[in-house]
């Protein structure tokens, strides 16, 4: 089947922002565990298991209390 009229149109623009719109305006949200004086930390997956978790050996037990320590004194 032929569509020789057949126009492709945008769709109205709108005033409202997309999701990408949102993104792209990199607001940041006000954290409210930081007005009641917690301090937030933030721990990748991958030393999250040697941090909370068992550790595996003494060496991963100094790199961990490494990492945490900084990762406290940057917070």
């Amino acid at each position: 089947m032929k569509n020789g009229n057949y126009k492709r149109t945008r769709p109205p623009r709108t005033n409202h922002p997309t999701a990408t719109d949102r993104a792209n305006t990199e607001q940041a949200a006000p954290i409210p565990y930081l007005d009641r004086g917690w301090s937030v930390v933030f721990v990748e997956p991958s030393d999250a298991s040697m941090v909370v978790g068992e550790y595996r050996s003494p060496l991963a037990k100094t790199i961990a209390d490494e990492r945490f320590e900084r990762l406290a004194w940057n917070a």
